[in-house]
């Protein structure tokens, strides 16, 4: 107070001090202005980054699905292959152990052993 005082006594104005402030302000504003500016090219930047990852991502893991069920058909195939070879094969085999033919045993890590009886008859 005392300082402002001694100004208006002296008849100095403080308006050159007030008008480097106000031009430094007007500068700060234009700066921020800028950085607000930069900011925003920043954000679309990533925005963008975003959507083409996005639709990248997408479009591997439709590739991986189409993937997946593709190799799923082959199994189903080569398991329906398997099955109809392994069901006659499986009667057959019955068929010999109910006429006293074969036997079947199985070892404690579940491999199936098939012996057959085979006579040496002339």
């Amino acid at each position: 107070m005392a300082e402002y005082s001694q100004k208006w006594h002296n008849g100095k104005s403080s308006r050159t001090r007030s008008t480097k402030t106000s031009n430094e302000l007007v500068a700060i504003q234009a700066q921020l202005k800028n950085l607000g500016r930069e900011i925003k090219k920043v954000n679309e930047k990533v925005y963008a980054a975003q959507e083409q990852y996005s639709d990248l991502a997408e479009t591997m893991i439709w590739r991986m699905h189409s993937n997946i069920s593709r190799i799923l058909e082959l199994f189903c195939h080569e398991l329906k292959k398997l099955i109809a070879h392994f069901i006659p094969m499986s009667t057959m085999i019955g068929d010999l152990v109910a006429r006293g033919i074969a036997s079947i045993a199985t070892s404690s890590s579940g491999t199936i052993y098939i012996c057959f009886f085979i006579s040496a008859s002339s």
